[in-house]
């Protein structure tokens, strides 16, 4: 027995024809979502061996289109015709984007302002209910000194 026997027999017995049918419509409905492109690259890897035999190109176009729009998008220009060079593109890009989230939240720590403050503090100083508050007062002072002015 060689070693596609074996593989026949061994799949025929353990995965049957619905199994092998959900993991290919997996595949084919596999994107990105919340995983990293690492993460995304192991999934992709693990269930493509069950997916009709595709071309390099084929699996390269694949791998693109389930990418997140983010990383999709600013790998646009680049014209990869091999997985192995899009996903080391796709990782670039996301350690980017990582470090740039990073060095964002480093500045808005440095000014003293974390989320939460930054949000409230523009209600308040920078119109929302207290301009309106405002507005308002400025407005019944006005009718106080025309209502004055007619005694």
């Amino acid at each position: 027995m060689d070693w596609e026997e074996f593989l026949a027999l061994f799949y025929k017995k353990y995965f049957p024809d619905t199994v092998k049918e959900e993991l290919q419509m997996e595949f084919i409905n596999l994107t990105q979502g919340t995983m990293t492109v690492r993460e995304y690259e192991a999934r992709f890897a693990e269930l493509s061996r069950f997916a009709n035999p595709l071309s390099e190109l084929q699996l390269t176009q694949k791998f693109q289109r389930g990418l997140n729009a983010y990383v999709k998008k600013m790998g646009t220009g680049f014209r990869h015709t091999k997985l192995v060079d899009v996903v080391e593109c796709a990782n670039s890009i996301e350690a980017n984007n990582n470090e740039f989230k990073k060095s964002l939240d480093v500045k808005r720590d440095v000014k003293g302002k974390g989320k939460a403050q930054a949000q409230s503090s523009t209600i308040g100083s920078q119109g929302g209910v207290g301009k309106k508050q405002r507005m308002g007062y400025l407005t019944v002072i006005k009718n106080d000194a025309h209502a004055n002015k007619s005694w």
